[in-house]
């Protein structure tokens, strides 16, 4: 099995200290993306909506599953595989890094020793790097401007075989 980086500019490729409520709704959605799910402490109900990309933003029911765990409060839910509530990774003594195993994105607590396990531990089904990597909805620029990159750099390319 051969290891894949998760793209670079993944929200979690260098760490974040203290994530804001967008990176949090990116770690849940590669989460979702591989089945693992929300509970919610008070009911026990499990939340992962799928698809969670649709035509590449956030999909309908990924959107309406936030407002859903908004609601229910942040402070009452957690990754299934994890013991932090989302609440809780929005604070500074956590750090939100790739798993060394998965690659996917983990709670790590600053200044500590680690001794919580990443979601993948107990799963089947992942990693397998057989698969696409999860991945967020980028904004249209973003892809608009590696076209023009990718067209640019095979100008460069043009250019040089006519002077070799």
């Amino acid at each position: 099995m051969k290891a894949r980086e998760l793209n670079d500019s993944s929200p979690f490729s260098k760490g974040i200290a203290m994530a804001s409520l967008q990176q949090l709704q990116q770690y849940l959605a590669l989460w979702f993306q591989v089945g693992q799910s929300v509970i919610a402490t008070a009911s026990g109900q499990t939340y992962c909506p799928q698809p969670v990309l649709s035509q590449g933003q956030y999909s309908t029911e990924f959107r309406d599953c936030w407002q859903q765990l908004e609601h229910l409060g942040l402070e009452n839910c957690y990754l299934e595989g994890t013991v932090l509530s989302l609440q809780e990774l929005l604070s500074p003594a956590w750090e939100i890094t790739g798993c060394a195993r998965c690659l996917m994105p983990i709670a790590l607590p600053i200044g500590k020793v680690q001794s919580l396990s990443c979601p993948c531990s107990d799963s089947l089904a992942w990693p397998n790097f057989e698969l696409p990597m999860p991945h967020v909805p980028e904004g249209a620029n973003a892809s608009l401007q590696r076209i023009c990159d990718r067209i640019t750099a095979g100008d460069r390319r043009r250019d040089l075989a006519q002077w070799n």
